[in-house]
Order: structure tokens, then sequence, then C-alpha cells
């Protein structure tokens, strides 16, 4: 298999994008541009996609709240906001102690239009 991925890259027909410990292939028909990439390749993750929707309908939500609403460690939700945070999905303001988050503008059109609309949030609660 990693022949033929190899030879698909070398010929320019498909392009990898590295999120975490998987590797994500996207058609290099100019389908998805590179910031769409980046976004879908983060909403595969359940817990991406989770923690995405969370910070796109709760702005402002911080790391701690994030970690009491879904049982998971701080050290968990600090890695996939700092992944989101790297691929300039997800901004910070600073309020004392506390850095509340925020899906970048520019990122959010993009994840309304490819996160799937059939998954709640409450149910993970």
């Amino acid at each position: 298999m990693k022949y033929h991925i190899n030879k698909l890259k070398s010929e320019e027909k498909i392009t990898l994008r590295k999120i975490g410990k998987f590797l994500r292939l996207f058609q290099n028909s100019g389908a998805f541009k590179d910031n769409e990439q980046m976004i879908t390749a983060h909403l595969k993750n359940t817990t991406g996609r989770l923690l995405l929707r969370t910070i796109l309908e709760n702005p402002g939500i911080t790391n701690q709240e994030l970690t009491e609403k879904f049982h998971m460690s701080k050290s968990t939700i600090h890695w996939h906001i700092r992944q989101f945070r790297n691929d300039n999905i997800v901004v910070f303001e600073q309020d004392g102690k506390y850095k509340r988050y925020f899906v970048n503008a520019e990122a959010e059109m993009t994840l309304l239009r490819f996160m799937p609309e059939n998954q709640s949030i409450r149910a993970q609660e």
C-alpha cells in the first residue's frame, strides 16, 4: 500500500496531511483548499469533532469547562486545542488565568459546511 501511496504522491495525484498519528489522503484535484483539508482531517477524529462543535456552539468556553463537560483529562483537551490552534482553526483570548476559546472566523464557514449535523454534543454529557 505504501508503494501505491508514494507513487500517487510523486505523480501529484494526492496530497497527504498528518494529524496526530493519522495520515489523511486527499485527491489533488483542487476540490479541497488547504484549510478545508485540515478541517476535514480534524473532523474525522471523534474527539476533535466533538470539541470543535462545542467550541463553535459555546464561544468563549475554557479548557476547564470542556474537561468537566466531557469528563476528559485536561491534557487530552489541551492536546486537541493545541492542534486546532496550530492549524489556525481555534483562537483564544486570555481572561485572567483562563484562556477562552473561539473558532477562528475564517474557519467557521468551512466547519459549518463539513460538520456532520446529526451528531449531538448532548449525547456525550
